[in-house]
């Protein structure tokens, strides 16, 4: 019934909305009685979307969040978080200034974002260097903290844990968790934007849930910074994305083909763990490989153009392909994201 109930949800379209953070992320479980409310609301909707996405570029420049979609400022003045269009990772949109203030900005957005297993949440975020340490918040799933001496701790349990990851203050980094509540526990990957490692690689594995009884986030927050020492203490945040991807896979049936001709279509989809197709919500590329040194791929058929990595457009969630090995045996084609996201590449044999 429960995994009934949540195929049902799945299918549910959030709306997009802005959202809000800082120096500090966590994540919670509101009331059941919310989540129960809010499926009953959205199944009016009626429309197929898995992914929250926020960019804040939809927002007017220098406006609070506060209020927007479900977003409030819990803490603070409703100005000291707005939308900036002056400071993003790429030069261009607009970011979440949280403004450093002696009562730290603190904001949050009440939602269903679901309970698959693994679950991302992702984030960029320029951190400031506060004043002092932030204190682990109660009855959530879990948090990072940019400390004021330039390191990043996660939360395990109700301990932080240095993730070995250093930072420098305004400078952009990528913040990713794989949140799995089977086990309640989580991986964390920290990154400079700029220059993102090439394997996808954990600072820290396995840390346990802040509360172990969570098992879905119904909520997400941030905290601001604050200090009369530092020259800048403004915290941007930008392209928060709430995702269930775990693989991908190839749901065409496998094909025999003859030697150097092309293959009927093959269709490659992100899925979550649930085998339920999941929505891109940027362009994402995919790695195509064969074992066999003969083999090829193309995105025509007729008009064939070898090509080894593909684009799965913005709002889609699978792609075709075509394959043709000049060798005969029984190769096997893979597909995965590039660069490395985490996610189970697809794999299929095939027979020449």
């Amino acid at each position: 019934m429960r995994r009934d109930c949540f195929a049902f949800h799945r299918r549910l379209r959030p709306r997009r909305t802005s959202l809000r953070l800082g120096t500090r992320l966590f994540l919670w479980r509101a009331l059941a009685m919310t989540v129960l409310l809010m499926l009953l609301v959205a199944s009016v909707q009626g429309a197929i979307v898995d992914t929250y996405e926020e960019t804040f570029d939809d927002e007017a420049d220098e406006a609070t969040i506060d209020g927007v979609d479900n977003w409030s400022v819990d803490q603070g003045a409703a100005t000291d978080a707005i939308t900036q269009n002056d400071a993003t990772y790429t030069g261009s949109g607009k970011s979440l200034q949280l403004t450093g203030a002696e009562t730290a900005a603190n904001v949050s957005r009440t939602a269903t974002y679901g309970e698959a297993s693994p679950c991302w949440v992702e984030f960029k975020i320029r951190p400031a260097l506060g004043g002092q340490t932030q204190t682990i918040p109660s009855g959530k799933i879990a948090a990072v903290t940019f400390d004021h001496k330039g390191k990043i701790y996660a939360s395990d349990g109700s301990s932080w844990t240095d993730t070995g990851a250093t930072f420098s203050a305004d400078e952009w980094y990528t913040v990713v968790m794989k949140l799995d509540f089977g086990s309640h526990l989580y991986d964390i990957y920290i990154e400079p934007t700029a220059s993102p490692e090439a394997e996808f690689i954990p600072d820290k594995e396995n840390l346990n849930f802040i509360d172990s009884s969570i098992s879905y986030i119904n909520k997400l927050g941030f905290d601001g910074v604050y200090s009369a020492t530092q020259s800048s203490d403004e915290t941007y945040i930008d392209d928060l994305i709430v995702h269930f991807i775990d693989r991908i896979e190839i749901i065409s049936a496998q094909q025999t083909l003859a030697v150097d001709q092309p293959s009927s279509p093959i269709t490659a989809q992100l899925q979550n763990s649930y085998s339920e197709p999941q929505t891109a919500w940027e362009d994402i590329q995919l790695e195509l490989r064969s074992t066999s040194d003969g083999g090829e791929f193309s995105l025509d058929r007729d008009n064939w153009s070898a090509v080894s990595v593909v684009t799965l457009p913005e709002n889609a969630w699978q792609i075709i392909f075509y394959y043709k090995d000049t060798k005969r045996g029984k190769p096997i084609i893979t597909v995965n994201e590039y660069p490395d996201s985490g996610w189970e590449e697809a794999s299929q044999q095939s027979e020449i």
